[in-house]
Order: structure tokens, then sequence, then C-alpha cells
């Protein structure tokens, strides 16, 4: 499988930072996830809230911040981790759900030529496609929220799979149904095969057991998403080079 690791790691630094990446580099990852919001002066700033006040000893919005303020917290730029990490693929989470940020962040691949190291998802359906009209079909993308909801609901019924415009499923194994004590399973052998057929990935996350991990790779998952690179790297890891 291919392995994410989650936000480089969230167990032996702050996630979403350089010395996490770093970490997920030492160890083996060759994908790392993280998430973004833009700053006051529209830098695009790696962090997982909205606000720096759980994450670092600041307060307020990220976008109260410029980006020199925020790196004083510890809060990357997307440039500088990219420049940390040279050649590293990057799963990248859009955070702030606005046109501004699809445009910034289609700015930000083309200017770099970073679109064949790039995966770019959200959980917004609105802001994924409109990063998908400017950033053009060759920057891979994760299909948001309403489209994994269209995939499952149709791998399920005898009807034709959705017309698609990425290139992987990110979802958990299962979810809590609401009202209820019952959990749904949403990877299982009848989206693994709709998949397949449609030529698309499905990713799990967030996985950090080793035996999770091994039902997943015997299920025909493609890759997960992971704060334990450390742990599963050595037996799950491999290169999309």
């Amino acid at each position: 499988m291919i392995l994410l690791a989650h936000q480089g790691t969230a167990t032996e630094h702050s996630g979403n930072t350089l010395d996490a990446f770093r970490w997920a580099v030492r160890h083996g990852a060759t994908w790392i996830e993280t998430d973004v919001w833009r700053s006051s002066d529209g830098h695009l700033v790696c962090i997982h809230d909205g606000t720096i006040d759980r994450t670092t000893n600041g307060r307020g919005s990220v976008a109260a911040h410029d980006a020199s303020a925020l790196s004083g917290y510890g809060v990357p730029t997307l440039a500088d981790a990219v420049a940390a990490v040279p050649g590293l693929r990057s799963n990248v989470d859009l955070k702030e759900h606005t046109p501004a940020m699809a445009s910034a962040m289609a700015r930000f691949v083309a200017e770099r030529g970073l679109e064949d190291r790039v995966r770019v998802a959200s959980f917004s359906g609105r802001t994924i496609r409109a990063f998908r009209r400017l950033a053009g079909p060759r920057v891979r993308t994760a299909a948001a929220s309403d489209e994994v909801a269209a995939f499952w609901v149709a791998s399920r019924a005898a009807r034709a799979l959705p017309r698609r415009a990425y290139d992987a499923l990110q979802v958990p194994v299962d979810v809590a149904v609401p009202r209820t004590r019952r959990r749904l399973r949403v990877i299982d052998a009848r989206l693994l095969n709709a998949s397949r057929r449609a030529g698309i990935e499905v990713h799990a996350w967030t996985v950090d057991a080793h035996d999770a991990a091994q039902r997943l790779d015997g299920l025909g998952v493609d890759g997960i998403i992971t704060n334990r690179i450390d742990l599963l790297g050595p037996t799950f890891a491999r290169s999309e080079e």
C-alpha cells in the first residue's frame, strides 16, 4: 500500500510542522498529508484548525496573522514545506472552503511546476470543483464528501458509476450512524470492486494499528493515511516512483 503520513506525524512532533514532515521522511514516507489555510497576506500555511489556539501558544484565527507571524508560532508555509522536503509528494487538504483558496492553491501548483507531485483534497465539493477548473486535469484530486457519497451509493446499486474528475476516494473505514449505536461500513468489497472498475484508488484514514493496516491490505485498499509511518512503513510502504 501507499502510506500517507498524516500531518507528517502528530505523535512525535506537532502535526503540520517542518519537524513533523522531516521526521516522516526519515521514516520512509514518500507522501505527506497536510492541511492548509491562507494567512492574512495570502500565503498557504500548514495547519489543521482555522485558529492557532490549540496547536500553538498563540491566539486567534489563522487569517488574522501574516505568514511571518505564523512562522514564529511554528506554522510553516506550504512553500517552506515543499522546500524542506524536496521531491516529496504532498496530499493537500484545503480547509478554507472559498473560491480564493481554490485559486491560491491552483496558482501555487502551477508556479512551482508541482502538477505531478501533489494531490489536492477538500471536504467541500464546491471548493474542489473550483480548484479542478483552474488547475486542469493533470493535477490529481480526491473526491469531496458529496462525490464520495454518490460513488458509495452507486457501488451498491445496479446503476452506472458517476462521472469522475478525481483519482482517489479518501474515506474512513466506517462511520457512526446518527441517532443510533450502529456503524456503517464504508470500505468493503463492493466499494473496492467499483473503484477498480473505475480506475481510482481507495485510501483509508486514519489507520495507526498494524493489524488494521494488515486487514485493509488484504482487502486490497490502495493506501492508508497514518500517524505511524514509523510503525507501518517497514511492512507496507511502497513508492509510486
